[in-house]
């Protein structure tokens, strides 16, 4: 069975509390900082793969636009968990009409998932669909993704509940 994380990056990987260390303790000044991405936010993540071993990454965030950047930045920064693929990057605004980036996870699963998969997703934004609550974590952009979020993800992905499910 698949285990796949829908990962935003801003509100989960970066964070207020991120912004104001890095700029507190000047850490501008050492290359081996991005400014996007909190290494203890990545570590954090990273635990989640201790936890769920075969977890991959799917990216869901504006990130995805320049997909091939987001995952050199990602992994440079340490991040353990393949990242597999990314959501569709057509257009969420068409002629005054938003399309939640719900609607765009689920376009994904139905469109590479064969199989059953358990999934989670993190994002500090909620525009998800009802049929994904129970798969949804929301962080919060001014602590971004915490141990009890990892704890929850976790939870989710291990579940075998056929109602947790996804199945295609």
């Amino acid at each position: 069975m698949q285990k796949i994380v829908f990962l935003d990056i801003d509100g989960v990987l970066n964070s207020g509390d991120w912004y104001d260390r890095y700029h507190e303790q000047h850490l501008e000044k050492d290359p081996k900082f991005d400014y996007d991405l909190d290494p203890l936010a990545i570590e954090t993540l990273n635990e989640l793969k201790r936890l769920v071993p075969s977890v991959k990454i799917v990216i869901t965030s504006t990130w995805r636009f320049d997909y091939k950047d987001a995952v050199e930045r990602l992994k440079a920064q340490g991040l353990e968990i393949p990242i597999i693929d990314r959501t569709s990057v057509e257009a969420r605004y068409h002629e005054g009409t938003y399309m939640p980036r719900g609607v765009l996870v689920k376009k994904w699963l139905d469109e590479n998932v064969k199989d059953t998969c358990n999934y989670v997703i993190f994002d500090d934004d909620i525009d998800f669909l009802i049929a994904q609550k129970n798969n949804f974590v929301h962080t919060n952009f001014e602590h971004g993704i915490q141990m009890s979020d990892i704890s929850l993800a976790a939870a989710i992905l291990g579940r075998e509940e056929p109602d947790k499910v996804k199945l295609c």
